[in-house]
């Protein structure tokens, strides 16, 4: 009776079961499930959540190099200052500094995710190879899943090269 009552008011099953993995979702997260076993838990698979935290880490790296090119013009007008409130001009720097400095950890984050979702990922795909009958297939795999591995080091290392750059603390302190 309670389905039909539901189905009524607009309610599906699926949208119904929807709802019950959410409230799940949350309370697994008080129970200590990682966003990305959320995510999972949500049908969402892994390639895809890697592919959209790659995505996030170069937003957060393109926002932190205009966070860094701003910083620096604004360091350049104080080399040629002439005159004015000093303790104002500095203020300003270290203001874009500091922003600077957020950006760039929200890259380092970014870049952690990336690297968090890419071993569940390759874990995943070893554990799935175990399961192959086929000798030809499961070697295909293999073979795929070592050229990805491959492509992967080389993202990484290109993403933790641009963040590199990063200042630890700025130059006028």
């Amino acid at each position: 009776m309670k389905q039909k009552i539901y189905i009524e008011k607009g309610y599906t099953i699926p949208s119904l079961q929807r709802g019950i993995r959410i409230v799940e979702a949350i309370m697994g997260e008080e129970n200590g499930l990682s966003a990305l076993e959320l995510e999972e838990e949500f049908g969402i698979p892994k390639r895809d959540i890697l592919v959209k935290r790659v995505d996030k880490a170069k937003d957060a790296q393109e926002a932190t190099k205009e966070e860094f090119a701003n910083a620096l013009e604004q360091f350049q007008s104080v080399v040629s200052f002439d005159g004015g409130d000093l303790q104002r001009e500095y203020e300003q720097l270290n203001a874009a500094y500091e922003s600077s400095a957020e950006k760039a950890a929200a890259v380092k984050s970014r870049n952690d995710d990336v690297e968090n979702v890419a071993k569940a990922l390759f874990k995943e795909w070893r554990a799935e190879l175990k399961e192959y009958s086929n000798a030809n297939l499961r070697a295909s795999s293999q073979q795929q899943l070592a050229e990805t591995e491959t492509r992967y080091r080389q993202l990484m290392a290109a993403m933790r090269r641009a963040a590199a750059p990063v200042l630890l603390s700025p130059p006028w302190a």
